[in-house]
This record gives C-alpha cells, structure tokens and sequence, in this order.
C-alpha cells in the first residue's frame, strides 16, 4: 500500500511538473509574441513618424521657396522704386542740403 502511495506521489509530482513545465513555455511564447508585437507597433510608429516629418519638411521648404521668390520680387520692385525716387529728385534733394548747409554756415557765422 505504501508503495501505490508513493508512486501516486511520484506520478503526481511528474505530472505537475509536466504542467509547470508546458505554463511556463507558454508563458515565454506570449512573452515573446508581445514583445514582437511591441516592436512591429514601434516600427510601424517610427515609419509613419518620419513619413510626416518628411511631408512637412517638403511643406515648409515649398513655402520657404515661395516665399524667398515673393520676397526677392518685393526687394527688386523697391529698388526700383528708390532708385526711380533717386533719379527724379537728385537735383532738387541736392540743392535743399546744400542750401541747408549755407543755411547752417551764414547762421554760425
């Protein structure tokens, strides 16, 4: 009778250990599969991620582009015009320092 007893003990044992054993597989598979899952998630994070930057930077660069060209326009058409505003009145802004100047001259004098 002990030694039915014994081998039940035994048999028990083997067949909890066994169990231990398969949970304890199971549990690294799904550890394992979460953790490819984290990172398939951090991938796919990472590619839209820089797919957005990518987008915006050809944004921000068009728009800089654009606005270089309507800056560049602005600066031409102003210098034209001050160089126009020169030439149509360098006679008469020469003559007014030059008579402030005397102005100043007979005043100190």
């Amino acid at each position: 009778m002990e030694l039915k007893a014994i081998q039940h003990l035994i048999e028990t044992d083997e067949k909890t250990c066994a169990r231990i054993e398969r949970h304890h597989a199971q549990r690294k598979q799904l550890k394992d599969e979460a953790e490819i899952i984290k990172q398939k998630m951090r991938d796919e994070v990472a590619q839209e991620t820089s797919r957005i930057i990518s987008e915006t930077k050809a944004q921000l660069d068009a728009k800089i582009q654009e606005e270089s060209r309507a800056n560049e326009a602005y600066f031409a058409s102003a210098s034209a015009d001050l160089g126009k505003q020169y030439r149509d009145h360098k006679d008469e802004w020469c003559n007014q320092l030059v008579r402030r100047i005397t102005a100043l001259s007979d005043q100190e004098s």
